[in-house]
């Protein structure tokens, strides 16, 4: 009986060690992934500028989307994102289950999911001086 238990124990400890290296093992972001954002945003109302009314609609729009990651060490990750008003300096990281991440630049912040290996899917918030936006977005990836 002992020489079996002891086959069971070493083959348990030897799966939950194959585990454990298996889960610590980053997947790879780097590169360049695309997409359309989904944009509904506010200009912020001014009491000095009649032409400004809290009372004026959101407006939406699809904006085309770039992020291109340039760095990664294990869970966090650097690049920029491109859209049409503009390119910024981003930094990531991931959520110790490997598969939820938050991107943030000077003025944003995405909290977005793995939906696959190549595949982006989330939402967040950008604000300044001259507004506030709601946004959602899925990227693809475009190279490794």
């Amino acid at each position: 009986m002992r020489p079996a238990l002891y086959a069971v124990l070493v083959s348990l400890s030897l799966a939950s060690a194959g585990a454990a290296s298996a889960q610590s093992a980053f997947p790879t972001v780097t590169g360049t992934w695309t997409g359309n954002l989904d944009v509904i945003s506010k200009g912020k109302p001014s009491v000095h500028d009649p032409k400004q009314s809290p009372n004026a609609p959101a407006q939406y729009r699809k904006d085309p989307t770039t992020l291109t990651i340039t760095t990664q060490n294990e869970r966090s990750f650097s690049g920029q994102v491109k859209t049409s008003q503009g390119t910024s300096f981003v930094v990531g990281l991931m959520a110790h289950d490997l598969h939820e991440i938050v991107i943030t630049g000077p003025e944003f912040t995405l909290t977005a999911r793995f939906n696959d290996p190549s595949t982006i899917d989330g939402c967040g918030a950008a604000r300044n001086d001259n507004g506030f936006a709601s946004y959602c977005i899925v990227l693809k990836r475009q190279n490794p």
